[in-house]
């Protein structure tokens, strides 16, 4: 078969490999993390026409702390085709797609091996994180798209022509910035290249990069600074952003944070976005499997034919970030951005070791790396719980209950009302009604009197998982029973809403 047969063949058998996997995990319930409710929320109120504003509040302030590009393309979704949960959805489907056809050619511009780079395209279509996140409103995958994009265009460039003519620069510029605005963390793809291009001494590229980005960011940057609330830096500050009583931390605490993160990178949370391996316990089987990932990711790396700096310094950037996060930040999804280049690191390393053996005989020609496909029975496990979850019918008890409370307040309640609750945008989307959250906080006092200030005439009372209800909001009732009354309430779990 020529390589040009070849070239378009791999990408069909992906756009078949993909449908019906994709129909197979589609999920359309919305997803039971704030996250994807806010997004929501904020693409509805750019859709409507009413500015990047929190449309769930009564004050309809600036939104502040997300960047506009991911609620930007809920908007257009929105716009020019449905509101419906599900549209926003496939559209993530659609750039999960597009984004394994880029790294099908990104991996293979790397490697120069079009057979590794369909394994490596494989297998990020096959993985589950991934898969589960491409049908969930989150902004992980869009991001994966942009970033990839801005990848493949820097390794396009050509390192000796003219930036202003090469279509390629143009490229890599707009999918940088829009990587920014979509997810601030694209910051590290600007810092992974700004050190490919010094550790290159090409310093006109470097300049031209850093002034443009400087310019095109500027404007969210000076709106974040006057906008209200923590900042992504303020939060990172914080011991535990979800406990801000506990205060700032301090240099200790940082290597604290950086030692503890490492291990669990390094031990549960690359392996588990490969495979979904580590679960309970940490052992010695998971610290062998862990570091021995490691090594065949940072052999596969060393081993890639071209631009391994730029791959290299993009991810070290990026798990440099991920080290100072608050350990209460966990879980793969952060990591999700570049599993698909971790992961091919991963089989280019494993590839490539399995072939020292040969160097020691007479056999001149590498074999396939097709073989390498026997990894895809690995994701076979998890694509069966993705599968499970999406085909799961309800939500957990206490999320009906909490959803059925909203449901009432929809249709019991004057409009202009003001609903205090734990997941405010996930209670607006079944509510219509105005939501805010109480403050965390253990003086009682303090927190009825900004009830107050913000004009709350309903609270719920939830049993979330994860919940600070019981930490700080139960505690500040019980101490104040006669301001509060009961108008409605659920059982299995309990579930109540109270009149203020």
């Amino acid at each position: 078969m020529s390589g040009i047969a070849r070239r378009f063949l791999y990408p069909l058998i992906l756009l078949a490999i993909f449908v019906p996997t994709y129909v197979l995990i589609f999920d359309t319930k919305l997803d039971l993390n704030g996250d994807n409710a806010r997004y929501y929320v904020l693409g509805k109120a750019l859709s409507l026409g009413k500015g990047y504003v929190d449309i769930h509040s009564s004050e309809a302030g600036r939104a502040a702390n997300v960047p506009p590009g991911y609620p930007a393309l809920i908007g257009l979704v929105l716009k020019l085709v449905s509101s419906d949960f599900a549209a926003v959805k496939i559209a993530n489907g659609v750039f999960f797609f597009l984004s394994i056809l880029l790294l099908f050619f990104l991996f293979k511009y790397l490697s120069t091996n079009i057979h590794l780079a369909f394994v490596g395209a494989l297998m990020v279509l096959l993985n589950g994180h991934l898969l589960r996140y491409s049908t969930l409103m989150m902004s992980e995958v869009p991001f994966l798209f942009f970033s990839t994009s801005a990848l493949y265009a820097f390794v396009k460039i050509k390192p000796s022509g003219n930036l202003a003519r090469d279509p390629f620069f143009y490229l890599f510029l707009a999918a940088l910035i829009c990587s920014f605005y979509i997810r601030t963390a694209g910051l590290a793809l600007l810092a992974g290249v700004a050190l490919a291009l010094v550790l290159g001494k090409k310093w006109k590229f470097l300049t031209v990069v850093l002034t443009s980005y400087s310019i095109l960011i500027l404007p969210w940057i000076l709106r974040e600074k006057t906008s209200p609330g923590n900042t992504y830096i303020d939060q990172l500050l914080q011991v535990n952003p979800y406990r801000p009583e506990l205060g700032q931390v301090g240099l200790s605490d940082i290597l604290a944070r950086i030692f503890t993160n490492a291990q669990r990178y390094i031990v549960r949370e690359i392996p588990n976005g490969f495979f979904n391996f580590a679960t309970g316990d940490l052992g010695a089987i998971e610290w062998l499997v862990g570091i021995g990932i490691t090594l065949a990711i940072v052999g596969g790396l060393f081993k890639l034919e071209q631009h391994r700096c730029a791959i290299a310094t993009y991810l070290a950037a990026a798990l440099g970030i991920l080290l100072v996060w608050p350990e209460s930040w966990f879980g793969v999804r952060f990591l999700l951005p570049i599993v698909p280049l971790l992961l091919f690191c991963l089989l280019n390393g494993t590839y490539h070791l399995l072939c020292l053996p040969l160097a020691r005989t007479a056999i001149k020609r590498k074999p396939s790396p097709l073989f390498l496909l026997l990894f895809a029975f690995l994701s076979l496990p998890h694509l069966q719980h993705v599968h499970a979850l999406a085909k799961y019918g309800r939500y957990p008890d206490s999320w009906q209950n909490y959803f059925e409370i909203a449901r009432w307040v929809k249709h019991n309640t004057a409009a202009h009302s003001i609903v205090c609750c734990r997941k405010p945008f996930m209670f607006y989307l079944f509510s219509d009604r105005f939501v805010t959250t109480y403050q965390n906080t253990p003086d009682a006092g303090e927190l009825i009197a900004d009830l107050r200030r913000k004009g709350v005439d309903y609270l719920v009372i939830d049993n979330l998982e994860y919940t600070t209800t019981h930490r700080y909001l139960i505690p500040a009732i019980e101490k104040n029973p006669d301001k509060f009354t009961l108008v409605h309430s659920l059982k299995n779990p309990d579930t109540w809403l109270l009149e203020f």
